[in-house]
């Protein structure tokens, strides 16, 4: 499992050089990519390294699948959450993503795991309520 996030408070890290986490962002970025075209012209391969460069988004890979996620604590409870945002690939390596994902998100305190994905997900994912579905309609 690869992941990388720098010491704000959040929890357990793993360490792992920036330049490594750079050859693993390029690999999957054609994965992540075809998620993030999927909403539309929202995030670019530099836009997404730039976050996760910094620490404001983490990469968590498989061989044949990989999740951004970020951290979200609500300023007015503390609730702390973590977020999917992008993720590719096939649902072998996104349930071994996800379990890792929930374990450092329960070591780190967090209250809640979302995930924003396709909806015959939640078939493969155990303990997940649909909450929301976002849909968007294009005006241009």
């Amino acid at each position: 499992m690869n992941a990388a996030w720098d010491d704000r408070g959040y929890g357990p890290q793993t360490f792992r050089s920036l330049a490594a986490t750079r050859r693993e962002f390029c690999r999957v970025w054609p994965w992540l990519k075809a998620a993030a075209d999927h909403y539309g012209p929202t995030n670019t391969k530099d836009g997404v390294w730039d976050r996760i460069a910094n620490g404001e988004c983490q990469l968590w890979t498989e061989p044949k699948a990989a999740v951004v996620t970020t951290i979200k604590v609500y300023r007015d409870t503390a609730l702390k959450e973590v977020h999917g945002w992008l993720a590719r690939g096939d649902l072998d390596g996104i349930l071994i993503i996800e379990r890792s994902i929930e374990k450092w998100a329960r070591d780190m305190g967090a209250a809640r795991l979302m995930i924003a994905g396709r909806r015959g997900w939640l078939r493969g994912l155990d303990g997940y309520r649909e909450l929301v579905t976002y849909m968007a309609k294009d005006l241009t």
